[in-house]
């Protein structure tokens, strides 16, 4: 996606029940690839929307939205914040990639 990132986010949801596993395999792929990654939280609009401020503070190159039902129902106001704050953003559908602004 962005091949010269060093720092990754990757977006998770706490609530969800593989939660867990997927910051574990989060962690397991930072150690491989060599790059950073920092992982947020979202479980509510709220946390959306002060997530993306975050990510700048972060320094993140980059985003993963990891697969969810909550992310998956607001995909499109994800998104317009990934495009709004430039962040390049990719979602568990291919259809979801956002190129860098």
């Amino acid at each position: 996606m962005v091949p010269n990132a060093a720092t990754i986010a990757v977006m998770v949801n706490p609530q969800a029940p593989g939660a867990e596993s997927q910051l574990l395999e989060g962690q397991a792929a930072a150690r491989t690839i060599a790059r950073q990654i920092v992982f947020v939280k979202a479980s509510s609009e709220h946390d959306l929307d002060t997530i993306f401020p975050t990510l700048t503070t972060l320094g993140a190159d980059a985003l993963l939205v990891a697969a969810d039902p909550f992310f998956n129902t607001r995909r499109d106001k994800i998104v317009d914040l990934a495009a709004r704050h430039a962040v390049p953003a990719i979602m568990s559908f291919a259809s979801s990639l956002l190129p860098a602004a």
